[in-house]
């Protein structure tokens, strides 16, 4: 039975053989796609993206709508009720929610 040590070493033996290797057919594999992508008239989407295009083009965020404001402080900030409340909200927060509209 190989003690942890050896098999340790045959373990960095065989790491360095294969890193080796790959460095040796790395220059053929690559030509050998390069045929492949100009025979095929591939892309970059249908190399890497799974067959979707690759336009060029960046997937623009969609505005979101303004909350809109709950309540109002006694200075006329307003406040949508949205993350930490604000200093000027003491108290009961129904004594400064904004009576709807008629």
């Amino acid at each position: 039975m190989s003690s942890h040590k050896e098999l340790l070493e045959k373990k960095a033996e065989l790491e360095a053989q294969i890193e080796q290797r790959l460095a040796e057919e790395r220059p053929g594999d690559l030509e050998t796609v390069r045929e492949l992508v100009a025979k095929h008239r591939f892309n970059g989407g249908d190399v890497f993206c799974g067959g979707m295009p690759i336009t060029g083009t960046i997937a623009v965020k969609t505005k979101r709508k303004s909350a809109t404001i709950k309540y109002r402080g006694p200075n006329g900030e307003t406040w949508s009720g949205r993350g930490r409340s604000p200093a000027w909200i003491v108290g009961d927060k129904a004594d400064y929610v904004i009576s709807p509209a008629p």
